[in-house]
């Protein structure tokens, strides 16, 4: 089973940044629902900016709702972006004997070439 929503905070762009109950955290977007049906009254930024958190998943006041594994499965996680930039730092700055392919490098005197 995926994690479920913790908590969320609505943006003026149409996307939500969620909280999920395993620390992750994820922005989903959700303009591309705006022309479907329930959706359009999303369309309106009061309202969008009025979900909440409900039994794991988002709601909005007229029942409108997301699958939390949808949100999940499809949100841009925000916490592997900040691994890989941990990691790229890590390689650059704090180790520069580690090469790209996780390999360190090493460095071998030749006593005959020294003067």
């Amino acid at each position: 089973m995926n994690p479920r929503i913790r908590k969320v905070a609505p943006g003026d762009d149409y996307k939500l940044k969620l909280f999920f109950t395993n620390g992750e955290k994820g922005v989903y977007d959700c303009s591309y629902l705006l022309d479907f049906g329930v959706f359009r009254e999303l369309k309106n930024k009061s309202y969008f900016r009025q979900v909440k958190v409900l039994h794991g998943t988002i709601v909005w006041p007229h029942e409108q709702d997301i699958c939390p594994d949808t949100l999940y499965i499809d949100s841009k996680k925000q916490l592997a972006e900040s691994a890989l930039k941990l990691e790229e730092v890590w390689r650059k700055e704090l180790n520069p004997d580690y090469d790209e392919v996780g390999v360190f490098r090493v460095a071998v005197k030749n006593p005959e070439k020294e003067t």
